[in-house]
């Protein structure tokens, strides 16, 4: 979400106009800017799942010491709902 904050940071376009554009909510985006102003660069690593083969495991562990496994079909909706409730 950092490059989408980063984008609507550098822009002019109205907070509403920017997340209709990227089909998110308002809330969405204000949550992200928070978030990435509290938080340092090394708060977020990037996750590049690989769709290759449907039913891949994902094991994740967060800085809190916090885990998450899932094994099962898997789409980025999916993971994001899952990284959410693990926090």
């Amino acid at each position: 979400m950092r490059p989408l904050v980063e984008a609507f940071e550098s822009g002019s376009e109205r907070r509403e106009d920017f997340a209709a554009r990227h089909d998110i909510k308002v809330g969405t985006l204000d949550y992200w800017r928070r978030r990435c102003r509290e938080t340092g660069e090394e708060a977020f690593i990037e996750v590049r799942p690989d769709i290759r083969e449907r039913g891949s495991a994902v094991d994740l562990e967060f800085a809190n010491g916090a885990r998450l496994s899932y094994s099962g079909p898997l789409d980025a909706a999916l993971l994001l709902m899952l990284v959410d409730r693990a926090r």
